[in-house]
């Protein structure tokens, strides 16, 4: 390969990655937008947005049915998607938070899935994106507390977005980079061009101008290390630690210098692997506390007897700390683990249909690339015989700092909304299952004791990712979990 179709790739890398397109009976619910994650139903809004700079923004507002808001409003997570995702890589966050009665917002960036464009711009735009979402969903008067969930590209949009907004209640960062410049110059040095070292800068910074006259953006001035220090919304960060794209250093860096409430939690795997059962409960804790299910839902939380029961078993039996303890932070690099029902994986249910297109920016090399694996739900006990006290809640050092800056931007808004606090219990998930009625569906076995059934299950090799069921209501059948990125280009465009 030549250095100029090289550097053809990197550029376009950065602001033009594998493209997601998708139809529409391949959304979550099929064409109907009904579906259900284990007993609990939801429907599938569909909708279009139009930003700032006139471009279409495709979205999908997916609502738990039966869940009362305390207010008429109900909570909801908006999930930010990776740099060549779209909209349906928000499986993930469906599958951890329709059972805790939280609505879920998602949309195709500019540039991604259906919505207008051509480029990406790494958190850039897409901050302006979703700005206007959140406008949406204030204007509807149907969501109460606020929440964001981003995966690489998408938790940099997060980050960025923080500072403007203080009134959100929280943001789960999964795999950020700190410094976009520094992720390109790391990306150029695993490709060992034969360029010195010290004129290294200087092809990054032709690599700059070429972006710009392509896309229009500076990537220089993506930086969201530099945004932190000003950030008090309650965050949970989570890397991979054999993450060979985004370094882990990059959430650390992130991390010390956050200014709010925070929590970090290490899992194994790389930059688009399935994420840690930890993770996932540590996120429906997090979410569970700084929506303030509680107080938010009649009735509160519909799993937080389950959530609590666990927590206080798997606190007996299990290595992997409470993400919500004093001595998480120090214990969370060494003791996620994942069960051994972990190792034999179900899929009842063969997928038919595929993504058009995957792409990593996990450098350059030509591998197998998957989309964001979907994580397990969280199990339904029918009882409770034991119930523990709530644990304290450890995110309560700069609380007052973010209720000052929420207090200005009400004052400049002229909104009442409600201050967050956070994440104070874990659980250990076992199964998920995501089905349309009247088709069959796959079950996703997770971490902690299996089912009783589980053992009656056809099993997959441990380095399939799990997939939920998800089926398509009208006969449609279900969608892949994941696919190939074949082709050089594919392998160029990363998860970021």
């Amino acid at each position: 390969m030549s250095i100029a179709n090289l550097w053809d790739q990197l550029v376009d890398c950065i602001c033009r990655p594998p493209r997601d397109i998708y139809g529409p009976d391949e959304l979550i619910g099929g064409v109907q937008g009904a579906f259900s994650v284990g007993r609990f139903r939801a429907r599938r809004e569909d909708l279009e947005l139009t930003n700032t700079r006139g471009a279409k923004l495709q979205c999908s507002h997916f609502v738990p049915e039966g869940v009362v808001g305390a207010d008429g409003r109900l909570p909801c997570v908006v999930y930010l998607h990776c740099n060549s995702g779209s909209r349906r890589d928000a499986e993930e966050a469906l599958c951890v938070l329709i059972p805790l009665g939280v609505s879920v917002f998602t949309l195709d960036f500019e540039g991604s899935g259906l919505s207008d464009g051509k480029y990406v711009t790494l958190g850039a735009r897409e901050v302006d994106d979703l700005e206007c979402a959140v406008e949406h969903l204030r204007g509807t008067n149907k969501v109460s507390t606020l929440g964001l969930w981003g995966r690489s590209m998408g938790a940099v949009t997060a980050l960025l977005y923080g500072q403007r907004n203080p009134c959100i209640a929280g943001m789960v960062l999964d795999s950020p980079f700190s410094k976009l410049t520094d992720l390109m110059l790391e990306i150029v040095a695993d490709q060992k061009l034969p360029i010195p070292k010290p004129l290294m800068k200087m092809a990054l910074g032709a690599m700059r101008r070429s972006v710009r006259k392509r896309a229009g953006f500076d990537f220089s001035q993506v930086s969201p290390i530099d945004h932190v220090p000003c950030s008090f919304i309650p965050a949970l960060f989570g890397h991979a630690k054999s993450d060979s794209f985004v370094r882990i250093n990059h959430s650390e860096l992130l991390h010390a210098a956050y200014a709010g409430d925070k929590n970090f939690i290490k899992f194994e795997g790389d930059h688009n692997s399935r994420r840690s059962d930890f993770f996932y409960n540590s996120v429906a804790c997090f979410f569970h506390n700084t929506l303030q299910l509680d107080r938010m839902l009649v009735g509160g939380n519909p799993l937080d007897k389950e959530l609590r029961r666990l927590f206080s078993r798997g606190e007996q039996r299990s290595s992997s700390p409470n993400p919500a303890s004093a001595s998480a932070a120090q214990m969370q690099g060494s003791h996620v683990r994942r069960s051994s029902s972990s190792s034999n994986l179900t899929d009842v249910q063969s997928p038919t249909s595929a993504r058009t297109s995957t792409g990593s920016m996990h450098g350059l090399q030509q591998q197998q690339q998957s989309r964001p694996p979907r994580p397990p739900g969280l199990p339904i006990s029918p009882t409770d015989p034991h119930k523990p006290p709530t644990p304290t809640s450890p995110f309560s050092a700069s609380q007052q700092h973010q209720q000052q800056h929420q207090h200005q931007y009400q004052q400049q808004q002229q909104q009442k909304l409600q201050p967050a606090q956070d994440a104070s219990i874990t659980c250990t998930p076992r199964a998920t299952v995501i089905t349309t009625p009247g088709m069959p569906s796959r079950q996703l076995i997770g971490g902690g004791p299996p089912p009783p059934s589980a053992s009656a299950l056809p099993h997959r090799p441990a380095s399939v990712p799990p997939s939920s069921a998800l089926s398509k209501q009208g006969g449609a059948d279900a969608r892949a979990t994941a696919d190939a990125g074949s082709s050089t280009s594919s392998a160029a465009a990363a998860a970021a």
